[in-house]
């Protein structure tokens, strides 16, 4: 249909290009400064197959640059929805088009696909009549899309996020790249720029291939990835539990203090004979062995360590639930996770009333490494928490680690503060054990007092500790507020953060007021045993990562069809490795999906 000549052209153009800008929001990125790359030039020779395939005209020319160009922004960038502002000498107005990618195609059907849209788009692109213009109430199409594209064109594309600027003659094909740093970051501008020119220059050897089996890395690229930045396998105690770990300890130091609750205090030797007792009780009254769920449902104190310590030897897992969540919560999760009983003050004092018929010596093992250590909620911020199944071995290997990187002698104490319902706590919980050093209780809701804080490090010679940024963040403005509070904080060796993105303002404040102290970054989901990252933190930062993995933890960034990314460009986060939980309890289905090969 030849649009020019209906007597209602101006109609039909303008709700075409009504619909086509529908429900798009227009994008503004004011006094941002713009970049450039050094202009990529590709000579004659190595245009040989693009000038053979476009013929040297310039709309089959504008075509095969807006495919690739498409393609890699789809392959390279999250940002990308498939919307590109563009123009080409012949037309007067830059064109939005919209390329819809199925990556299951080879290039040259998807070059189709985009000649058509091109040549749709053409039929709608009369934009000399002022007053149409000023009806379709664009301003400029520019604003419709982060993307750009010109091919030879004098029509202005205004850089909103990163824009092509080609020139074609008879000796060279020059593209000129700027972008908004703001929008998009200068290494995968490169990549993206780079992969263009290799694309365009290597045509012939892509045009029937499938678009999924593009290579975004070389042959070394690809190694560095999956075997330098990943190379993380290191032996471990993969045939011990927690209970064995502790047990052996228990040996070498029995009578060094392994647990403080305001004025109790009790020795590995102590500690261990009550978990044995309590181990002993779970067995022979509930019938507990592995894999058994058992509930805590306790304050913090000795007592709940105690009934760790006794699930784990009885031979099941821990579920803890923590006593101030509301009872629609607490419900849900002793449903859900069918514990075989769940300790709380009423069961200690059931415990408490024949725990001396039962021994105190270590009790018959009877768990593997892979059986479960505990299942953590979580937060369950969309529908209902997920049970999260985490195994010895798994455990194992984070407590493993982290001995490594930060050893604790048995001079070492540290602070129980996170709530036991966030897997934080695992390690305040267990890592003492090692080397004889040992845990200090914060009493119940103390954690939100910076006074408190600073007063249980001072009393307890506290010398590692954990935070949440946010809450590490109010600590540092009360020491600021009250600098003889420092004065009390000179045992204090290392502080941890995780559980939210610590900020450049907070890690340089703490170096201010802390300079002696080390604080670390730590990064990962509760489904894969607690951390899987690690960054040292230095004074004067600029930029917090989540670091390098840790022991027997690879980490893949991927893109939407599960392929490696190049360094610098954006994808999604893939763990694998020894930490990773076994998967949802009784959520097979989000379990197959979340946990894949």
């Amino acid at each position: 249909m030849d649009i020019s000549k209906l007597p209602n052209k101006n109609n039909f153009i303008s709700k075409y290009w009504k619909k086509k800008a529908a429900n798009r929001e227009r994008v503004f990125l004011l006094n941002a400064e713009q970049k450039t790359l050094p202009n990529i030039i590709i000579n004659t020779t190595e245009l040989s197959y693009f000038s053979k395939l476009t013929n040297n005209k310039p709309l089959a020319q504008y075509a095969v640059l807006s495919a690739v160009y498409s393609f890699l922004l789809t392959k390279l960038t999250y940002e990308f929805d498939g919307y590109i502002v563009s123009n080409y000498k012949e037309h007067n107005n830059p064109l939005l088009l919209s390329f819809p990618i199925d990556l299951k195609v080879s290039f040259k059907e998807y070059l189709q696909t985009v000649k058509y849209e091109i040549l749709e788009v053409l039929k709608y692109s009369d934009f000399n009549d002022q007053d149409l213009y000023n009806k379709i109430d664009f301003g400029s199409l520019s604003s419709f899309s982060n993307f750009g594209l010109k091919l030879n064109g004098n029509v202005t594309i205004d850089c909103n996020g990163i824009l092509f600027d080609i020139e074609i003659s008879d000796e060279s094909l020059k593209i000129k790249v700027s972008y908004l740093q703001e929008f998009i970051n200068e290494s995968l501008v490169k990549c993206l720029a780079n992969h263009f020119k290799h694309f365009i220059v290597d045509l012939e050897k892509y045009i029937d291939s499938s678009l999924s089996n593009y290579p975004l890395l070389s042959a070394l690229e690809k190694s560095t990835l999956l075997e330098s930045f990943n190379a993380t396998t290191v032996s471990y105690p993969e045939d011990k539990t927690i209970v064995d770990l502790f047990e052996s300890q228990v040996f070498r130091t029995p009578n060094n203090i392994a647990v403080v609750y305001e004025d109790v205090k009790l020795t590995y030797q102590e500690l261990n004979e009550r978990a044995n007792q309590l181990g002993a009780y779970l067995r022979v009254t509930y019938g507990v062995g592995p894999d058994d769920l058992i509930g805590i449902r306790l304050e913090r104190s000795e007592l709940m360590l105690i009934s760790i310590l006794g699930i784990l030897k009885a031979g099941g897992a821990y579920v803890p639930i923590d006593p101030g969540y509301p009872a629609e919560r607490i419900s849900y999760i002793e449903k859900d996770s069918n514990c075989k009983v769940v300790i709380d003050r009423e069961e200690l004092l059931s415990f408490d009333k024949v725990c001396t018929d039962f021994a105190k010596t270590n009790i018959s093992k009877i768990n593997k490494p892979t059986d479960l250590a505990y299942v953590i909620y979580t937060s369950g911020t969309t529908g209902n928490p997920k049970g999260v199944m985490i195994s010895h071995t798994s455990l194992v290997n984070r407590l493993e680690w982290m001995q490594k990187a930060y050893p604790l002698s048995c001079d070492d104490v540290i602070l129980q503060k996170t709530s036991y319902s966030f897997d934080v706590s695992v390690w305040e919980l267990l890592w003492w054990m090692y080397n004889g050093a040992s845990v200090s209780f914060l009493k119940p809701d103390a954690h939100k007092d910076p006074q408190e804080l600073v007063e249980a490090i001072f009393n307890h010679k506290v010398t590692v500790m954990h935070f949440v940024p946010s809450m590490l963040g109010a600590f540092l403005n009360y020491l600021k507020e009250h600098p003889a509070a420092l004065e009390k904080l000179g045992s204090l060796v290392q502080v941890f953060t995780s559980g939210e993105a610590l900020t450049v303002h907070q890690n340089n404040t703490f170096f201010e007021l802390l300079s002696t102290v080390s604080l670390m970054n730590l990064y990962g989901p509760t489904e894969a045993a607690i951390d899987v990252s690690y960054f040292k933190c230095a004074a004067n930062a600029t930029l917090i990562p989540i670091g390098k993995p840790i022991d027997n933890i690879q980490l893949y960034i991927l893109n939407n069809t599960l392929q490696l990314v190049p360094v610098g460009v954006v994808g999604k986060l893939y763990i694998s490795g020894a930490g990773l939980a076994r998967g949802y309890l009784n959520k097979e289905e989000l379990t197959a999906e979340k946990f894949i090969e």
